[in-house]
């Protein structure tokens, strides 16, 4: 067996350290995106997946890592589940450290929202994404007949648990008894018990189906035949992302990431890859929109005066700019009486509104906010498109002093210390159809602060 490619860290921050291994020489770059577990020495053990990645070195650059709170990267923090913008920082903060401006994403199974979220929200730093066996949600419902129901993925995953690093399943033991005896050891090096039961109570209430036609990268989506979650998933995901390619190859998956034909696999991303290397720049991103409003300001004007009262926004102006710029966003505009902000992940930006609404306290005045995450349009420094329109009257429904978030929000900050409560349905001004809003009713979390 060839020599491992040397462990080192990338450091995120002030907050944690990530362990990664690169491989091969670029170009492409190529970043490989797992599920919320993985070892990225333990994975050279198991040879089909070595071959699997050395054949993808074989014509790019491959980057690996161990996302936060798995394997020899740190652990997740006391206050519980990294965020999807948490776990797109680890992979930014990676492809910095190895000096990547922008690279081919390839995910696997449970990486699949979080790659997603990532090229959605960044598409300046991803060239083209590759999903295999993926999935953007995992539970039936009204409007998504695939898979079975929550109650039964949740069965599913506490039979996982229970069993987590001692044993693999009967028809695995069958078919390859030496894939059998390696799987649970490189599971309990992987994550700890306690750690993979939040992720499990986790995965059910995902949901990225919305972020799918924010992607404008080219994308190829590679299924196999026998793989869980079923085929469906991945057809689903290929038709909802633009100018997608769907292949399904036959074949059963074990593990998620442990694929029956490495080299067909591997040679469809070469194909895919090489084939199409002029980027696309992006005119369309995905991001949380922030619209602020003064409550009361005309009764403010007229009681401060002319003079006073534009003291008073100008000092409002430096200490958005101060706070949006804290929490890595950035001012749009100013609208008069509040201003516009976008931000590439919602945690980050219900943060900083929570911050602001507390602010401005000390200089007499009182806001309210609205958040909604979508896609926008980028025209030079402004922005446009409905996802803009729908934060604008989030934030006209938001009562004085509150923060209200649409029903796109909650699912993509599962996991923090953000709380919710529900404020009702609503029917928006120019905006189709009844929104669900919500009402940010706790958050804290230091490590989202650039300091």
């Amino acid at each position: 067996m060839d020599a491992m490619p040397e462990t080192r860290y990338a450091r995120n921050g002030d907050h944690s350290y990530i362990a990664y291994q690169v491989l091969g020489k670029g170009p492409p770059d190529i970043v490989f995106v797992r599920s919320a577990w993985n070892h990225i020495e333990l994975q050279w053990e198991e040879p089909r997946f070595e071959r699997f990645l050395r054949r993808l070195a074989s014509f790019g650059r491959l980057i690996v890592f161990d996302p936060r709170g798995s394997g020899l990267s740190d652990p997740f923090d006391q206050r519980g589940l990294p965020t999807y913008e948490d776990w797109a920082d680890d992979t930014l903060t990676v492809m910095d450290a190895v000096g990547t401006e922008r690279a081919a994403i390839v995910c696997s199974s449970g990486g699949t929202p979080r790659a997603i979220h990532l090229t959605a929200a960044h598409p300046e730093r991803v060239s083209s994404l590759v999903v295999c066996n993926g999935w953007v949600r995992v539970s039936r419902s009204t409007d998504y007949p695939y898979g079975d129901s929550a109650d039964a993925v949740r069965e599913r995953l506490e039979k996982v648990f229970a069993e987590w690093g001692i044993a693999e399943s009967d028809d695995v033991r069958d078919l390859d008894p030496v894939l059998a005896q390696w799987a649970p050891r490189y599971r309990r090096y992987s994550v700890a018990p306690g750690v993979m039961r939040q992720i499990m109570h986790l995965v059910p209430t995902i949901d990225a189906r919305h972020l799918l036609p924010a992607i404008r990268v080219p994308t190829l989506v590679l299924q196999h035949d026998e793989a869980t979650p079923a085929p469906a998933h991945g057809r689903y995901v290929a038709e909802h992302i633009h100018g997608a390619s769907y292949v399904q190859l036959p074949g059963r998956v074990m593990l998620e990431w442990r694929f029956p034909d490495p080299e067909a696999v591997a040679a469809e991303i070469e194909q895919f890859l090489l084939g199409r290397q002029t980027p696309l720049e992006p005119d369309r991103v995905l991001a949380t929109v922030l619209f602020t409003d003064i409550v009361d300001s005309t009764r403010s004007t007229v009681q401060a005066g002319d003079k006073r009262w534009s003291d008073t926004l100008d000092a409002l102006d430096r200490v958005v700019h101060d706070e949006v710029a804290r929490f890595r966003g950035r001012v749009v505009k100013s609208t008069g009486d509040g201003h516009l902000a976008t931000f590439d992940g919602p945690g980050r930006a219900i943060r900083c509104a929570s911050t602001l609404r507390d602010r401005v306290g000390d200089l007499g005045l009182q806001i309210r906010a609205g958040l909604h995450t979508g896609e926008v349009e980028v025209r030079g420094e402004d922005i446009g498109g409905i996802a803009v329109n729908v934060a604008r009257r989030v934030c006209d429904r938001a009562s004085d002093g509150t923060v209200f978030v649409s029903s796109s929000v909650p699912p993509l900050v599962a996991g923090s210390e953000i709380e919710f409560v529900e404020r009702g349905m609503h029917h928006l001004k120019g905006v189709p159809g009844a929104w669900q809003l919500y009402e940010v009713v706790a958050t804290w979390r230091t490590s989202d602060v650039t300091r």
